[in-house]
């Protein structure tokens, strides 16, 4: 979990198998990405949406990741988040 001010982010379960559950809370209405890269750096799953201030589940699907370690990335106008993501 990360907070900062009033933005959270977690990601469950870590370490995953199948399919990960990011819940995103901002602390205001904004466009995010998130964006999943590898540990040659390259985009393996890229999303752009609009997140409003209440926690927003999103489900990805991890099945067709390698094994490894991945860095999960929220990015908005005023804040940019990284957790570390692993595959079993």
């Amino acid at each position: 979990i990360l907070v900062s001010g009033q933005s959270v982010l977690r990601v469950f379960p870590n370490p995953t198998r199948d399919n990960i559950t990011v819940d995103i809370r901002l602390k205001e209405n904004e466009n995010a990405d998130i964006v999943i890269t590898n540990a040659l750096g390259q985009i393996v799953f890229s999303k752009t949406d609009y997140m409003p201030i209440s926690e927003q589940p999103l489900s990805i699907d991890t099945r067709l990741f390698s094994p490894g370690v991945y860095l999960l990335r929220l990015i908005t106008s005023s804040e940019e988040r990284t957790i570390k993501l692993i595959k079993e």
